[in-house]
């Protein structure tokens, strides 16, 4: 029986080395998964800080052209009071 097993102990020998180098293929597979996830995970952090610069450069630009419009409605409302009408005093406003 020794005999017979012999002819097959180079199976066992190719059957380890394809072992060992698809134990190296999935090891080397999972760190570069586990990298381009990194990666992946800096992205969209770099994206939603890019979204929120953008939103809060758009906020910023809006209260100002918010504030722009009050002051011109504010002057053009001054300008449409008559003489005879209450004074913002009088009426409580400051």
């Amino acid at each position: 029986m020794n005999e017979g097993l012999k002819k097959f102990a180079h199976v066992n020998k190719k059957a380890f080395e394809q072992y060992n180098n698809f134990t190296k293929q999935r090891d080397q597979l999972l760190k570069r998964r586990d990298d381009l996830e990194k990666s992946g995970e800096s992205i969209e952090q770099l994206v939603i800080q890019r979204r929120v610069d953008q939103e809060g450069t758009f906020l910023l630009g809006s209260m100002v052209l918010l504030r722009l419009r009050t002051r011109m409605m504010m002057k053009q409302t001054r300008l449409r009071i008559p003489s005879s009408a209450p004074s913002t005093t009088t009426l409580g406003w400051q």
